[in-house]
């Protein structure tokens, strides 16, 4: 591809994904008051041969692809930047950008963390000035005439090698910096406030409630009282309202004018109230906080599809009290709204290090995220594994035996069944259109024991197609569980039943490791096993991964 091909496929494939970026025209209409001249992030007159700026962005900080020679190697490089070369379209650079720099520079400051995957360099004149790893300032040396600063990403291609794998990445680069490119460039907030959140212990993945066990003992806390918390349906995203799934956060609560009408990204923490340990369950973004009004519609809306009594029936059969429940405001029960896609579930949680400031947290407070919050994991699959021996201490013969210890209950995630039987449903209608009706079942016999395979297809052309359904919240885990049960029904003990297998899940929004894990897993296994989601609200199947 050339950059036109390539400004034209982002275009395309931002459009196909409903990426945030496809919406960028959306953005500067409502902000400018005017239609813009195209709809499309990219248009002929902003692509010119060895780079391309989103259409309308020559008076602005522009989204920008090309063509550049970083630490002497030819890359391919997206961000966004400040181009104050000047022409007849841009007469006055310094002028036309002064507030926007000064607001970049605001941005920074108040957002220190928020280009910490992205390097700096620009432009003096059209000769290379500087490289930087981190973003930074800038100031009246760096913010003159003809120069360009550019704050982004590169990967070591050129540009004949850009292809759709790194166009999607482009786009996820270009989604995420899309609210600090309305901030910088508009003035308006748009970047969520971070907070940290304590839920109320379960051992359910916070899709029912899992009974007093780990509650907190404060006699005056409803889930001491009750046996359980109102946030224990927090993750059940089986019931959605318009796209959005409504739940409920108690810090939120104690102040809910105060915070009404807000988006926030929430760190969401627990505590075992038995053993004491604190366990970083996961993060939600783009959490909205909902006025009275709206909780009681939900509410009326849940009663309406029975799900409140199905939540009643939860209460019960965790071994919690249920009595008031029904006659709880709607606010009590639903002050917060989000969508799917903006949950992060970690798997397994991570147990919090004595060492961490959450550890001197206990109460239901929405405190500020801090930077000594901040877990670094160790990024996946980029180190080889290595095998790590006992210390000594652990070989001791104090160790030795059946050690008596309080029982500990860590939290765990579960499948969303509910979920999981709806996908179920409408799968495999989806699949006997494109297959046809005599040629796909659901609960299929799998001729071991009892056990069924979730829908199996017979294909003319693919031959038999096992299928299994997995919903739970963190993708992982739905292929953890799904893997072991499709081998099983395809060669126990020495058979070859099925010439494809696929694992199905929910719509999750990362996907990218999960792609690479199945095709390494056939390159590796030579096992044709594929990897697919399904968009229940828009009944949409994907493609094979």
């Amino acid at each position: 591809m050339d950059i036109k091909e390539i400004a034209y496929r982002i275009n395309e494939i931002g459009a196909s994904d409903n990426s945030d970026f496809s919406k960028i025209q959306e953005i500067r209409a409502k902000h400018l008051d005017k239609q813009p001249r195209t709809w499309s992030p990219f248009a002929s007159y902003s692509i010119k041969d060895n780079y391309a700026f989103h259409s309308g962005g020559r008076e602005e900080l522009q989204f920008n692809i090309g063509q550049d020679y970083i630490n002497e190697k030819i890359v391919f490089r997206f961000g966004i930047a400040f181009s104050l070369e000047q022409g007849a379209s841009l007469t006055d650079a310094i002028g036309v950008f002064k507030e926007v720099k000064d607001r970049y520079n605001h941005f920074i400051k108040t957002n220190p963390d928020y280009f910490k995957d992205f390097s700096f360099w620009h432009y003096e004149s059209g000769n290379f000035g500087e490289f930087c790893n981190s973003v930074k300032e800038i100031d009246e040396q760096l913010f003159r005439v003809g120069n360009f600063i550019f704050i982004g990403k590169y990967i070591e291609k050129e540009v004949h090698e850009v292809n759709d794998s790194d166009i999607k990445t482009i786009l996820k680069a270009f989604d995420y910096l899309l609210p600090a490119y309305e901030e910088i460039q508009f003035g308006k907030t748009v970047i969520n406030e971070k907070r940290i959140s304590r839920l109320a212990y379960n051992s359910n993945g916070w899709v029912m409630p899992s009974g007093p066990y780990g509650k907190s003992n404060h006699k005056d806390s409803h889930e001491a009282n009750y046996g359980y918390g109102h946030e224990e349906w927090l993750f059940d995203t089986s019931k959605l309202i318009d796209g959005y799934h409504y739940g409920f956060l108690e810090p939120i609560r104690k102040q809910q004018d105060a915070y009404l009408g807000h988006n926030f990204n929430v760190w969401l923490y627990t505590i075992d109230g038995v053993s004491k340990s604190r366990y970083w369950v996961g993060e939600v973004n783009n959490l909205e906080v909902i006025n009275q009004e709206k909780a009681n519609s939900i509410k009326s809306i849940y009663k309406k599809n029975g799900w409140l009594k199905e939540m009643e029936v939860q209460i019960v059969e965790s071994g919690a009290n249920n009595r008031g429940f029904s006659d709880w405001e709607g606010v009590d029960l639903f002050n917060v709204r989000f969508k799917p896609k903006d949950l992060i579930v970690n798997d397994p949680y991570f147990e919090l290090p004595q060492s961490h400031p959450v550890i001197g947290l206990s109460r239901y407070n929405f405190s500020h995220f801090k930077d000594d919050f901040v877990i670094t994991l160790k990024k996946e699959s980029q180190e080889p594994f290595s095998f790590s021996p006992d210390n000594d201490d652990e070989n001791s013969e104090e160790s030795e035996g059946v050690e008596r210890t309080q029982h500990k209950r860590e939290p765990k995630t579960i499948e969303i069944t509910y979920l999981h039987k709806a996908i179920s449903k409408q799968l495999t209608k989806v699949l006997k259109e494109k297959y046809g009706q005599l040629r796909v079942k659901a609960e299929h016999p799998s001729g071991i024991g009892a056990n069924k395979v979730d829908i199996v297809v017979d294909s003319e052309n693919e031959g038999l197609i096992f299928y299994e359904i997995k919903t739970y919240n963190a993708v992982k885990s739905s292929i953890r569980e799904a893997i072991g049960q499709l081998f099983e029904y395809s060669f126990w003990p020495n058979v070859d039943n099925a010439k494809q297998l696929v694992i199905l899940t929910q719509k999750h929004n990362d996907l990218d490791d999960v792609k690479t894990y199945f095709k390494h897993l056939r390159e590796k296994l030579g096992i044709p096993i594929y990897y697919q989601w399904f968009d229940i609200e828009k009944n949409e199947l994907s493609e094979k991964y």
